[in-house]
């Protein structure tokens, strides 16, 4: 339970860090690692894939986290030099409301549902750093450091399953990632 308490304060703690998440932060691999690594959006939703992948699926446990990366990265390219979709903020924080909810409620689905589900997740996520991509950025090495924050941040969420253990935990951890997105949505 300690366990479970200090990774909760841990994400708690990046809460203040979303106003970094979005541009004019470099223009080359450090930006785009940084915008979904500090974006409390990106970061939860991310983090909540592998956890989700890891607790729901026997098999193909990578699977909601690679679709979502690969979704991410068509997004990010279709998304450079064009305007932001007038519901990406809203499908980015739903997604992390939804993430929460299906841990949250151990929803299970087939491993190709869960990965339409975050390529759909993905492809909006990666839309908005495409957007969002300061001017004169190094495009192959902004796309690299996201593809890299991404692996990062799924593989959080794998080892935090592997650290919580308990379903019940995983749950409440599912309720609290379900919470943040709520408050994102409200706020």
């Amino acid at each position: 339970m300690k366990k479970y308490l200090v990774i909760l304060s841990g994400l708690v703690v990046l809460i203040p860090l979303q106003a970094i998440a979005h541009g004019g932060h470099g223009t080359g691999f450090m930006a785009g690692l940084t915008h979904p690594v500090f974006g409390v959006d990106h970061a939860v939703a991310i983090i909540g894939a592998g956890v989700l992948g890891f607790t729901m699926l026997r098999e193909k446990q990578w699977l909601p986290s690679l679709a979502f990366v690969l979704a991410m990265v068509v997004g990010a390219l279709l998304g450079i030099n064009a305007e932001a979709f007038g519901i990406s903020e809203w499908v980015i924080v739903l997604s992390v409301l939804v993430t929460g909810l299906l841990i949250a409620f151990e929803v299970q689905m087939p491993p190709m549902i869960y990965a339409l589900l975050f390529a759909l997740f993905g492809f909006f996520h990666g839309h908005a750093h495409g957007t969002e991509m300061p001017e004169h950025s190094n495009v192959p090495l902004f796309i690299l450091g996201f593809v890299v924050g991404v692996g990062l941040l799924s593989i959080i969420g794998w080892g935090v399953t592997r650290l919580i253990k308990e379903p019940v935990h995983i749950r409440l951890l599912g309720a609290f990632v379900a919470g943040m997105g709520l408050m994102m949505l409200l706020g």
